[in-house]
């Protein structure tokens, strides 16, 4: 899972999961909340990820209606002859750029990528149909979710790494003891090792004395 403003996709090479796991443990070095990122996450935006029973994700609580374009834009909309260039963000909905970093050539290119490539069309409209067809919308499940805690309280939805160690949280204790026994177990091994080259060294100058 990508830790958050990593920047990186699900899909990483080597390097990028080495610096990814830094980055992860420091947003979990005490284990509290989700961050406001996560929780105002649309699961067709973001990645799976695991998260405790007391955080409920409502993304798309700023998405309204489309409303009417105003009467220049409806006008350029309407005499536009190469189409018109969508701006979106991750899971194949647009090509990423680095904003302080891009050619002209390089920007061109992409535009004509996503005007004249129907996968991104595609995926965009499989995504609002997605996201349409929810049993609540994300005001609806907001409401829910603050009324049933106001009836109820949030005990029930406190997890239990709330309340303990940090060492404990990230199974510092539960490795130590593992590396600790299996190094007993390697250290018992090459005694035992010694123990039967001793004996067999034994043996053989035992037969050497008899001849």
């Amino acid at each position: 899972m990508p830790a958050l403003w990593s920047g990186y996709i699900d899909k990483m090479t080597f390097l990028e999961r080495m610096i990814n796991i830094v980055l992860y443990n420091i947003h979990l070095i005490k284990p509290t909340m989700p961050s406001f990122g996560n929780l105002v996450a649309i699961y067709l935006m973001d990645y799976p990820i695991p998260i405790a029973s007391n955080a409920i994700l409502c993304g798309g609580l700023a998405a309204r209606p489309v409303n009417s374009l105003i009467s220049k834009i409806e006008t350029f909309v309407e005499k536009s002859k190469d189409d018109l260039v969508i701006v979106a963000f991750e899971k194949g909905y647009g090509i990423s750029m680095d904003i302080l970093d891009f050619s002209v050539n390089e920007l061109v290119d992409n535009i004509n990528e996503v005007v004249h490539n129907s996968n991104f069309m595609f995926s965009i409209k499989n995504a609002s149909e997605i996201f349409h067809s929810r049993p609540q919308t994300p005001t609806q499940k907001e409401a829910y979710w603050i009324d049933l805690v106001t009836k109820y309280g949030t005990e029930h939805f406190r997890p239990a790494s709330l309340d303990i160690q940090w060492y404990s949280y990230f199974m510092v204790d539960v490795y130590l003891i593992y590396i600790l026994g299996l190094g007993f177990v390697v250290y018992s091994f090459k005694l035992f090792l010694k123990f039967c080259i001793k004996i067999c060294c034994r043996k053989k100058n035992a037969k050497e004395k008899l001849h």
